[in-house]
């Protein structure tokens, strides 16, 4: 509509002007050279205004030819560029497909019509990866380290690759340097810590927790546990100097109130200091907020006399959670080693489960009471087919441990080690257990 009234105004003014030529009239002459040429003035300005549109064609004409060169390039570049983006999204989607083949063929392509960009890099080291040609997909990410814009992918790629390869000082160098590369990109600092833990360089992975906690690429909830975890075991690798090693177990104990290693390990060095109350006051705190069989092991590991057992234990478990299985298993153990079999026995009776601890302690105090000696050739048998009970199990290779570390024993995956019952395994039917359990 603009357009149309523009256009409208732009007639109407070129026909008044054209209207008060016409009325004004005159004459125009010019004289060049013995020539004299004289015609109205109408017709020249209409002459005028034809010389300098035929000269503006002209201009618009050789701005064309001079131009038309760049023009293709510019536009056969276009063609090139728009091609190749189609066969980077071809080899993608064929990557997501698993098709290496076709990747790698699109990769190609890429890399023909896009020599200066970096995608045919991604496309044949992710390429490469997928056909299993792990030489290949190494030296494209070490290409992409040449690049600002790529060096991150490319360490992700050569780090993803260490850690397949259980090259454990190389995932920590090429960790070190994403990060010093990008200091707040989750997956690097989440590497780091583990490399860092696996290393058993505890410092490092304390601060490299703390790097992840501000840099928000943890929970605060899952940070507190690994930092809790590295200074356990830096206040276990503290021995030779019992208030450091204090001070790590008390951040420790104050960043997870309910780890049992941290009250232990805390309530240990107490004892080697030789403040006995303060240590009981530890593990009768940590037994308030969750009850733990590692707090009653570490309980009655103080010397009291035999007859005090049962009410040496009774200042633990007594007081709350005093109906907690590993409360009643602790009290039975106790009961037991005090030569109370009758307060031993209704412990035991009172479990709502009879676990494999529960089963010797029984088979030992029918032994001592009754002189039975079948539950004790039997009890093999028993165990195996009794209700499993809680230990500590690691969430990576599902490997069970009867002691806390920070770094899993049998994979040494860090902070894995989670207090919880195993998963139940297929067993042959119970007669066939008790046949080859049964004294030959």
């Amino acid at each position: 509509m603009i357009r149309l009234i523009t256009s409208l105004l732009l007639i109407g003014a070129i026909a008044g002007f054209a209207a008060f030529v016409a009325e004004k009239g005159g004459r125009l002459a010019v004289d060049w050279d013995g020539l004299r040429v004289e015609t109205g003035a109408p017709v020249a300005i209409v002459l005028l205004l034809l010389a300098l549109l035929l000269l503006f064609v002209l201009y618009v004409v050789l701005r064309w030819i001079f131009a038309a060169p760049n023009s293709l390039r510019r536009r056969s570049f276009e063609r090139r560029q728009a091609e190749g983006y189609r066969q980077f999204s071809r080899g993608m989607i064929a990557l997501a497909a698993g098709d290496a083949r076709a990747a790698a063929a699109a990769a190609t392509g890429v890399d023909k019509l896009l020599p200066q960009s970096r995608l045919s890099l991604l496309l044949t080291a992710q390429a490469a990866q997928l056909s299993g040609d792990d030489a290949a997909a190494h030296q494209r990410f070490t290409r992409m380290l040449e690049h600002k814009d790529t060096e991150l992918l490319g360490l992700r790629g050569l780090l993803v690759q260490a850690q397949k390869a259980g090259q454990v000082d190389e995932v920590r160098r090429l960790a070190l340097r994403a990060v010093s590369v990008r200091a707040d990109a989750p997956w690097a600092l989440l590497t780091l810590i583990e490399a860092e833990a696996t290393a058993r360089n505890w410092p490092g992975a304390q601060d490299a927790v703390e790097r992840a906690l501000k840099a928000h690429a943890l929970p605060v909830s899952d940070g507190n546990g690994k930092l809790a975890a590295i200074l356990i075991e830096r206040a276990r690798e503290s021995e030779a100097d019992p208030a450091t090693a204090r001070r790590f177990a008390e951040s420790a104990l104050k960043l997870s109130p309910g780890h049992p290693a941290a009250a232990v390990t805390l309530a240990a060095i107490l004892r080697r200091l030789g403040k006995l109350r303060r240590a009981r006051g530890v593990l009768q705190a940590a037994w308030s907020a969750a009850p733990h069989p590692d707090l009653t092991a570490a309980w009655a590991k103080e010397d009291v006399p035999k007859e005090r057992r049962v009410s040496h234990m009774a200042d633990l478990v007594g007081r709350v959670w005093s109906d907690d299985p590993a409360a009643r298993l602790a009290m039975a153990e106790a009961a037991l080693a005090a030569g109370d079999n009758v307060r031993a026995r209704a412990e035991l009776d009172a479990l709502p489960e009879q676990g494999p601890t529960a089963l010797v302690l029984r088979a030992e105090l029918d032994r001592l009471q009754y002189g039975d000696h079948d539950g004790l050739r039997d009890l093999a048998a028993r165990r195996v087919l009794a209700p499993p009970e809680p230990v500590w199990l690691c969430a990576a290779c599902v490997t069970p441990t009867l002691l806390w570390h920070a770094l899993c024993p049998a994979c040494g995956r860090f902070d894995t080690l989670k207090w919880e019952k195993p998963r139940p395994v297929v067993l042959p039917s119970p007669p066939s257990i008790l046949a080859l359990a049964a004294p030959q």
